[in-house]
Order: C-alpha cells, then structure tokens, then sequence
C-alpha cells in the first residue's frame, strides 16, 4: 500500500512509516527535522527487525520482507550524508544552519568536529553569530567541560571570549565578572580591566569590583591594569602657555586612579600610578589636570603605606620601590605647589593692585574732599596690598626654590630597585630638562618684578654651583635666556646705585 500511486501521498507516508519504507515516507517530509526523523525512524525498525529475527528463539514461522526493506542499512553518519545531499534544496541549506551542525555533531557524539564548527564561526568576523547563538554555544561548552568531552581548550576559551565580549558590549555588570571567572588568569585581567574601563559611576565601581571578589578574580591585578590601559592612551602634545585645558580623554584619566583608592592595600600602587599620569601631564604643561590627579589620592596614603609595611614586615623601612614612588610624590607636590604659588602671586601682582584715583583740575571742594576721601583709601589699600605682595612673594620664593634645592635632586631617585622602570627613570630625567629651566624662570620672575635684584645675582650662584649641579640641566638656548635676564638684573642694580652684584654702593 505504501507503494500505490492511487494513494493520496500523506496516506502513503502512515503505511511507508509503519512498513520502513524510506522511499515512500520521504516526499511526505519538507524540512531537515522531518529528513532526519524519517530516517532514523526507519533506520531503528530495520535495526529492531533484524534483531529480533536474529536473537529470538521463537518456532513461529517469520514473515518474509521484501528485498526493498533490507538493501539499505543506515547509519548515524550515513543518515546526515543523505541530508546534506538531499534533493530538497530547503534540506540542504539547512544542514549548513548552526543549531543544526550542532545537533548533528552532538548525535554523532564528534565533539572535535563540533568545537572546529564553533570556532570557524566565531572566527568569521564578517559574519559574526547573533548574540543568542553566541550564548547558546558559550554554555554548550562549559557543558562539554563537565562532560570531559571538550578536546581543544583553546577554542572553548575562544567562545567563551566571544561571550564575554558580547556581554561587555550590552553592559550587562551582573554577569560579567562570573564568565570572566572562566577564563585563564591573563584573560581574566585583560578582559575584566577592558570591562571595568567604560564604568565610570562610583556606586557602578563598587559593584564590579564586589562582583570580581565573589567569583575570585584577582581585583588588584586587574585594578592595576585598567588605569595603565587608561593612562596608556593618546598623550597629546605640548601646549603654549603656563597651562593647557584638561580635555576630556585627560579626565579620563584622572578619574582611573578612583580604582586603586577603593582597597587600602593598594594605596602604594595608587601614588605609583598617579607618578605615572602626573608625570605625562606635566610633560604637555596641563598643570591643572596634575593637580587633579594628586587630590584623588587621599592625604593620608602615605602613612597607610608606612603602616602596611609595619605589619608585613614588622619594621618601617619601606622597599625600594614604594620609597622611590613616595619620594616621587613629594617632588610632583612641590612642583606642583611651586607653580599654584606662583599662580596666585601673579594674579595679586598684576591684577589685584589698587588703582590710584585720578587727579582733578578746577574741582570744587566738595569734589576736592572727595578726592581726598577716595586717595586715602587708595593709600590704604595699597598698604595692604604692599604687605600680602610682600608675604605671597616670600611663600613663591620659598616654594620655587624647594623645586630647585629639593633634597638630593628633584625626581631623582635615592635607591635602586631590582627591576627598575627604564621608561620611568627617562621621563623623570626629561622632567627635570623641562620644568628645572622653567622653574628658574619663574623664580627670576618673581624676583626681578619685586626689585630684589640682588636675589636675582644669587639665583645665577644657585645654578652655577657644584653641589647641585642645575646648570647641567639647561639646554644652550635656555643659558642664554637666563643670562639674558641677569643683565636686566644687573642693570637694575647700577640704577640704584650700586655695583653690578649689589653689594657696594658706586662712588
């Protein structure tokens, strides 16, 4: 009956189904599901039916099958051959679709098969999977890993990747620390610390970085790397003037070094960092965007340091590379302050001076008293103003010098570490070129603009002298400068009546 023309086809597919027939029951199946059923469907009859005709011991008299029933023994791997194969082009393009490939190397039990068909398609990057096949796999793997099944760690690795990537991308901070969890240690930091690089809310931080404790990740590590990622990014170049604009790449980085203050034990690799980033600021002259840096390290890191060292060790004496990044620290600070100092004295200097009344010709004398009204308090004021110009240019001396004479060197380090930072140790020499020369300018600045000459003779002793070296540091051009404002120094002081040097009046 499964063979009769007359027969409408669904019809023909009940008796070819309940016969064996594969070549009747086929024009009845549309899609791979129906192809693979209807296969393997006949291919369990005919194996039943052979099992039983060979294992049983029964006197009953068999019935004999046609010849049709038995000329073809299926297999799994046949079967899928006959599917890719099939005539039905539907069929054929989708035994090429993923979950398909996928349920057939998992029937076959092919899980090296299975892991290459995975791996080519999260390796095409022109037509990556969608998201949700990307899930799909990512946990078929970690399936196959409690199975003992999966063969080539590499390519689970590579999914899993894929998926974290992909939960990076749609911000979901809930799961992505526990996939991270799953990947080899160095993949952890690198793609954890990639993640944690966009989150930029406090309260969002806290979150991640408490996440990353539960699932065991290696927060300092990974802390660590997402602000050298950050700080590592375009520098910029120098900008004219005493002080660029912080752009928003520059507040960026600042706002890095909020994760290393969240852990106390890292408070030593907070001051290393914010060096770092300090370091690049003052190269580009962004003065401001310096300061931030060191106002996100708490003012009392120094001592937590100190206070750790104490515990671990039980002395005081810090290792040589913690004492280095603080001795560090302590020249940015001064620089930095140096220059605030400065900042403040020429905003008094030269935009907070009184001005004197204008004098008046024919006024009466109610405008005459007035006058005299408005000149005493201008006389008032500028006492005032004489004497915080006096106390402000003091401080901005005092301060520019502690640049200038820090002790041992400023950014000079004072011990050697085993593995010393050879880029580090470079840009502080080049800080020193840079800023040492402007220092000394501003210093001169200040002095000649408040008439003390004589001080200004002595700055050229400062820098001429052996014990600090200074004149080392300048370049030919910046001598010369320097020279330069000297002898509008030195002719100041012959103006006043005194020698060249200030110390003896002409006669």
């Amino acid at each position: 009956m499964s063979q009769d023309e007359r027969i409408h086809t669904c019809e023909k597919a009940i008796y070819a189904l309940l016969s064996g027939n594969l070549k009747a029951l086929l024009p009845a199946c549309v899609t791979w599901e129906d192809w693979l059923w209807a296969h393997y469907r006949v291919m369990v009859d005919a194996r039943s039916e052979q099992e039983v005709r060979t294992t049983t011991n029964s006197t009953r008299p068999q019935q004999q099958l046609p010849s049709i029933y038995w000329e073809k023994k299926l297999t799994p791997e046949m079967i899928f051959q006959e599917l890719q194969a099939s005539p039905l082009q539907s069929v054929r393009e989708q035994a090429l679709l993923p979950y398909y490939v996928i349920q057939k190397c998992i029937i076959l039990n092919d899980a090296d098969s299975l892991a290459q068909e995975m791996s080519a398609w999260i390796s095409d990057r022109e037509r990556r999977p969608p998201q949700q096949l990307v899930r799909f796999m990512a946990h078929l793997v970690l399936f196959l890993r409690t199975t003992g099944l999966e063969t080539k760690e590499e390519i689970g690795v590579s999914i899993l990747e894929a998926y974290v990537q992909d939960l990076i991308e749609a911000d979901h901070k809930d799961l992505v620390a526990f996939y991270v969890s799953l990947l080899p240690q160095e993949l952890q930091v690198h793609w954890y610390a990639k993640f944690l690089e966009a989150v930029r809310v406090r309260e969002d931080r806290e979150t991640c970085l408490a996440l990353a404790h539960e699932v065991g990740l290696d927060v300092q590590l990974i802390t660590k790397t997402v602000v050298e990622n950050i700080r590592s990014r375009h520098v910029g170049v120098m900008q004219d003037g005493l002080d660029a604009a912080t752009s928003e790449e520059d507040r960026l980085k600042i706002e890095a070094i909020d994760w290393l203050v969240f852990d106390e034990s890292q408070r030593a690799e907070t001051i290393r960092q914010a060096n770092a980033v300090t370091r690049t600021f003052l190269a580009i002259k962004k003065h401001a965007a310096a300061r931030e840096v060191f106002h996100k390290v708490p003012s009392d890191s120094v001592s937590i340091i100190i206070r750790q060292t104490e515990l671990e060790t039980g002395a005081t004496d810090l290792s040589a590379e913690d004492d280095n990044a603080i001795r560090e620290f302590l020249c940015l600070q001064a620089y930095l302050d140096a220059q605030d100092s400065f900042n403040d004295w020429f905003q008094h200097f030269h935009h907070n001076k009184p001005t004197a009344p204008s004098p008046l010709e024919g006024a009466t004398f109610t405008d005459q008293v007035a006058y005299e009204h408005r000149a005493s308090q201008y006389e008032d004021e500028r006492q005032r103003w004489v004497q915080s110009i006096k106390l402000q240019t003091r401080a901005t001396v005092d301060r520019l010098y502690n640049v200038l004479l820090f002790t041992e060197g400023w950014m000079v380090d004072q011990r050697t570490e085993e593995n010393s930072d050879a880029s580090r140790h470079l840009q502080m020499e080049l800080l020193r070129q840079l800023c040492l020369p402007f220092v000394a300018c501003l210093l001169h600045t200040v002095l000649h603009s408040t008439s003390q000459y004589r001080e200004c003779l002595q700055l050229a002793d400062v820098i001429a002298s052996e014990q600090h070296q200074l004149y080392k540091i300048f370049k030919k051009e910046e001598l010369q400068k320097l020279l330069e404002n000297m002898r509008e120094s030195s002719v100041a002081l012959l103006d006043q009546g005194t020698d060249t040097l200030g110390y003896e009046p002409l006669r």
